[in-house]
């Protein structure tokens, strides 16, 4: 990965313009089971799921934590 990728916006790193995640992040959790429990945010499938969190964020292995 080339480190051009990666800035700094108000304090918070980012990976090509999403919110970097660190491996242990309980976040990803939150984040998962928002997209699950908000009726507007329902659960469509692993491909839209995973294009919604991409939005706006990245963690390492996130294909493999959405499916």
């Amino acid at each position: 990965m080339s480190k051009s990728h990666y800035t700094w916006h108000d304090g918070i790193l980012k990976f090509k313009g999403q919110i970097l995640l660190p491996s242990p992040s309980k976040c990803k959790l939150e984040i998962l089971a928002e997209v699950h429990s908000t009726p507007t945010l329902r659960h469509d499938g692993f491909l839209k799921t995973y294009k919604r969190v991409a939005r706006s964020f990245y963690w390492v292995k996130m294909k493999l934590d959405i499916k």
